[in-house]
């Protein structure tokens, strides 16, 4: 019997080269898999869907999707993290020297103003999975000092990356696999004021990691702080210390083609095709 899979997303490759079986297409809620992207599935949303066993989603964050839902109605959601490790790695490391040379100054202000030199910085990482472990494995190759925290794994306690740190690059889930928001408010004031006046902050997780009160009066109160985000919408709106880019950092022809292979692969695999 053909399974029938209902893909949600615009694809640039032609994945159908990678369904290993008897398959049909739908547009309709009568579906066996469904291929997820962006859109969201709440739990309005997802009851329309009777028959549906299986969310591919393509990427790695699934806070878009009811966990809760899924799990109680028996619907397995699978999603794709390691495409798209290199990618958003390769983009922090250039936000990166970006933030320490001060480029963002000299562009608004027209003036040349002193920057750091990788070698001269301490870099600090939050979370060690697919995508921190990437950017830790190019900062070391680059004979960078870096520290790093990750709740499956020995690293520095969270005070000493605030203390000692010149970047501090943040790469945790806000939603697991399993539908725990382990890390909302995960930053607010208290651990802000305990960073170096000059940090450069990068934030390619999701906004609500920090508390978004306590952030933005932190930049308003220290202007030579650096916040660089590629998941807020509005808080680069009137903050001279932020530098805003609209979620692209996965944004790449290679992390596309790695998450579209990767979710199909998560379906074959659990039809065990």
């Amino acid at each position: 019997m053909a399974i029938k899979i209902n893909v949600d997303r615009d694809f640039i490759t032609n994945y159908k080269q990678w369904l290993s079986c008897e398959y049909q297409i739908v547009t309709d809620n009568d579906c066996d898999a469904l291929i997820a992207g962006s859109k969201i599935y709440d739990a309005e949303i997802l009851s329309h869907y009777k028959k549906l066993k299986l969310i591919c989603k393509v990427g790695s964050g699934v806070d878009n999707i009811d966990i809760a839902y899924c799990i109680n109605n028996g619907i397995k959601v699978i999603n794709s993290p390691k495409a798209i490790a290199n990618s958003v790695a390769e983009f922090t490391l250039g936000q990166i020297m970006y933030g320490i040379r001060n480029v963002n100054k000299s562009q608004r202000y027209g003036e040349r103003y002193l920057g750091k030199e990788l070698k001269d910085c301490t870099f600090g990482i939050f979370g060690m999975g697919n995508v921190g472990n990437a950017l830790y494995t190019i900062l070391n190759r680059l004979k960078c000092t870096v520290l790093y925290n990750d709740i499956d794994m020995r690293g520095f306690a969270k005070e000493q990356i605030f203390e000692y740190c010149d970047v501090i690059s943040f790469h945790i889930p806000l939603v697991d696999i399993n539908g725990n928001y382990h890390n909302v408010d995960f930053i607010t004031s208290k651990e802000l004021n305990q960073m170096k006046k000059d940090v450069v902050i990068i934030n390619t997780s999701r906004d609500l990691i920090f508390k978004r009160d306590d952030l933005v009066q932190y930049l308003n109160d220290n202007p030579d702080t650096t916040y660089i985000t590629d998941v807020e919408d509005e808080l680069g709106q009137g903050l001279v210390n932020v530098i805003y880019t609209p979620h692209i950092a996965a944004y790449t022809n290679g992390a596309r083609v790695n998450m579209e292979k990767e979710a199909i692969d998560n379906l074959v695999n659990y039809f065990n095709i």
